[in-house]
Protein backbone atom coordinates (compact mmCIF):
# COMPACT_ATOMS: atom_id res chain seq x y z
CA UNK A 1 0.00 0.00 0.00
CA UNK A 2 1.46 3.18 -1.07
CA UNK A 3 0.59 6.59 1.12
CA UNK A 4 2.28 9.96 1.13
CA UNK A 5 3.70 11.48 3.62
CA UNK A 6 1.87 15.01 3.06
CA UNK A 7 -1.38 15.53 1.73
CA UNK A 8 0.17 18.41 -0.92
CA UNK A 9 2.49 16.03 -2.24
CA UNK A 10 -1.08 13.86 -2.85
CA UNK A 11 -2.91 16.85 -4.28
CA UNK A 12 -0.17 17.89 -6.50
CA UNK A 13 0.53 14.09 -8.27
CA UNK A 14 -3.19 13.31 -8.47
CA UNK A 15 -3.79 16.51 -10.21
CA UNK A 16 -0.80 16.32 -12.71
CA UNK A 17 -2.92 13.60 -13.96
CA UNK A 18 -5.43 14.01 -17.06
CA UNK A 19 -8.83 13.63 -15.89
CA UNK A 20 -9.05 10.11 -18.02
CA UNK A 21 -6.18 8.92 -16.49
CA UNK A 22 -7.85 9.73 -13.06
CA UNK A 23 -10.87 7.56 -14.00
CA UNK A 24 -9.37 4.37 -15.29
CA UNK A 25 -7.46 4.66 -12.21
CA UNK A 26 -10.17 4.90 -9.84
CA UNK A 27 -12.11 2.61 -12.22
CA UNK A 28 -8.74 -0.50 -11.77
CA UNK A 29 -8.89 0.13 -7.78
CA UNK A 30 -12.62 -0.35 -7.67
CA UNK A 31 -12.32 -3.39 -9.56
CA UNK A 32 -9.36 -4.89 -7.30
CA UNK A 33 -11.79 -3.86 -4.58
CA UNK A 34 -14.25 -5.94 -5.68
CA UNK A 35 -12.51 -9.04 -6.42
CA UNK A 36 -10.24 -8.37 -2.76
CA UNK A 37 -13.76 -7.80 -0.98
CA UNK A 38 -15.89 -10.24 -3.05
CA UNK A 39 -18.75 -11.00 -0.46
CA UNK A 40 -18.17 -8.41 1.96
CA UNK A 41 -19.03 -5.42 -0.47
CA UNK A 42 -20.92 -4.01 1.86
CA UNK A 43 -18.09 -3.63 4.11
CA UNK A 44 -16.22 -1.03 1.68
CA UNK A 45 -19.50 0.26 -0.02
CA UNK A 46 -18.57 3.63 0.46
CA UNK A 47 -15.10 3.72 -0.72
CA UNK A 48 -16.48 1.79 -4.10
CA UNK A 49 -18.97 4.57 -4.76
CA UNK A 50 -16.48 7.06 -4.44
CA UNK A 51 -14.38 5.13 -6.77
CA UNK A 52 -16.82 4.50 -9.15
CA UNK A 53 -18.06 8.42 -8.98
CA UNK A 54 -14.64 9.15 -10.16
CA UNK A 55 -14.36 6.57 -12.64
CA UNK A 56 -18.11 7.66 -14.12
CA UNK A 57 -19.25 4.29 -14.24
CA UNK A 58 -22.70 5.58 -13.20
CA UNK A 59 -24.85 2.41 -12.58
CA UNK A 60 -21.78 0.96 -10.70
CA UNK A 61 -21.80 3.89 -8.61
CA UNK A 62 -25.73 3.86 -8.24
CA UNK A 63 -25.80 0.43 -6.88
CA UNK A 64 -22.89 1.26 -4.05
CA UNK A 65 -24.50 4.27 -3.33
CA UNK A 66 -27.62 2.33 -2.13
CA UNK A 67 -25.51 0.01 0.14
CA UNK A 68 -23.73 3.00 1.36
CA UNK A 69 -26.98 4.96 2.24
CA UNK A 70 -28.68 1.44 3.33
CA UNK A 71 -25.42 1.30 5.79
CA UNK A 72 -25.70 4.73 7.08
CA UNK A 73 -29.14 4.51 7.82
CA UNK A 74 -28.90 1.22 9.68
CA UNK A 75 -26.02 3.37 11.75
CA UNK A 76 -28.32 6.64 12.41
CA UNK A 77 -26.27 8.29 9.94
CA UNK A 78 -29.29 9.87 8.48
CA UNK A 79 -27.30 13.23 7.07
CA UNK A 80 -25.02 10.37 5.25
CA UNK A 81 -27.86 8.33 3.97
CA UNK A 82 -29.30 11.32 2.50
CA UNK A 83 -26.32 12.27 0.36
CA UNK A 84 -25.56 8.55 -0.60
CA UNK A 85 -29.20 8.81 -1.84
CA UNK A 86 -28.68 11.76 -3.67
CA UNK A 87 -25.46 10.55 -5.28
CA UNK A 88 -27.34 7.43 -6.64
CA UNK A 89 -30.22 9.27 -8.00
CA UNK A 90 -28.16 12.03 -9.62
CA UNK A 91 -25.93 9.13 -11.15
CA UNK A 92 -28.96 7.55 -12.45
CA UNK A 93 -29.75 10.81 -14.34
CA UNK A 94 -26.87 10.29 -16.01
CA UNK A 95 -27.96 6.75 -17.24
CA UNK A 96 -30.45 5.54 -19.65
CA UNK A 97 -33.22 4.17 -18.14
CA UNK A 98 -33.50 0.23 -18.09
CA UNK A 99 -35.27 -1.92 -15.78
CA UNK A 100 -32.04 -2.00 -13.47
CA UNK A 101 -32.28 1.52 -13.77
CA UNK A 102 -35.99 2.10 -12.39
CA UNK A 103 -35.82 -0.66 -9.30
CA UNK A 104 -32.10 1.45 -8.11
CA UNK A 105 -34.20 4.44 -8.40
CA UNK A 106 -37.10 3.50 -6.75
CA UNK A 107 -35.14 1.71 -4.06
CA UNK A 108 -33.02 5.22 -3.62
CA UNK A 109 -36.11 7.01 -3.12
CA UNK A 110 -37.47 4.76 -0.66
CA UNK A 111 -33.96 5.07 1.61
CA UNK A 112 -33.98 8.60 1.28
CA UNK A 113 -37.43 9.10 2.12
CA UNK A 114 -36.88 6.79 5.01
CA UNK A 115 -34.14 8.63 6.06
CA UNK A 116 -35.45 12.23 6.25
CA UNK A 117 -38.10 10.50 7.91
CA UNK A 118 -35.74 9.29 10.42
CA UNK A 119 -34.29 12.87 10.57
CA UNK A 120 -37.76 14.20 11.32
CA UNK A 121 -38.01 16.69 7.85
CA UNK A 122 -41.21 14.77 6.96
CA UNK A 123 -41.71 17.05 4.57
CA UNK A 124 -39.04 15.87 2.53
CA UNK A 125 -39.49 12.12 2.90
CA UNK A 126 -43.14 12.34 1.88
CA UNK A 127 -41.37 14.34 -1.41
CA UNK A 128 -39.06 11.28 -2.01
CA UNK A 129 -42.19 8.87 -1.16
CA UNK A 130 -44.70 10.76 -3.10
CA UNK A 131 -41.90 10.63 -6.34
CA UNK A 132 -41.87 6.70 -6.39
CA UNK A 133 -45.00 6.45 -6.17
CA UNK A 134 -45.49 8.30 -9.48
CA UNK A 135 -42.99 5.36 -11.25
CA UNK A 136 -44.11 2.41 -9.55
CA UNK A 137 -47.11 0.84 -10.90
CA UNK A 138 -46.96 -2.70 -8.41
CA UNK A 139 -50.07 -2.29 -6.03
CA UNK A 140 -48.34 -4.35 -3.21
CA UNK A 141 -45.22 -1.77 -3.26
CA UNK A 142 -47.50 1.40 -3.89
CA UNK A 143 -49.56 0.21 -0.69
CA UNK A 144 -46.16 -0.23 1.23
CA UNK A 145 -45.55 3.79 0.27
CA UNK A 146 -49.13 5.11 1.33
CA UNK A 147 -48.18 3.09 4.42
CA UNK A 148 -45.32 4.89 5.40
CA UNK A 149 -46.60 8.17 4.05
CA UNK A 150 -49.44 7.71 6.52
CA UNK A 151 -46.92 6.99 9.21
CA UNK A 152 -45.22 10.77 8.69
CA UNK A 153 -48.51 12.12 9.10
CA UNK A 154 -49.18 10.01 12.02
CA UNK A 155 -45.66 11.22 13.85
CA UNK A 156 -47.40 14.83 13.42
CA UNK A 157 -50.23 13.99 14.94
CA UNK A 158 -52.46 14.42 11.88
CA UNK A 159 -54.43 11.46 12.32
CA UNK A 160 -57.16 11.91 9.91
CA UNK A 161 -54.74 12.39 6.75
CA UNK A 162 -53.02 9.31 8.27
CA UNK A 163 -55.82 7.18 7.90
CA UNK A 164 -56.66 8.31 4.06
CA UNK A 165 -53.44 7.15 3.51
CA UNK A 166 -53.80 3.78 5.34
CA UNK A 167 -56.75 3.13 3.79
CA UNK A 168 -55.44 3.95 -0.04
Amino acid sequence: RYRFNHGLFHSYIYNKLGKSRRAKLHEAVASCLEELYKGHLKLIAHQLARHYEEAQVWHKMAEYATMAARDDLAQSSYAGAILWCRKGLDALEKIKENLKFKYLQILLLELNGDAYACAADYEQAQQQYETALTILTNPESRASLYRRIGDLWEHQGNYDVAMNYYTL
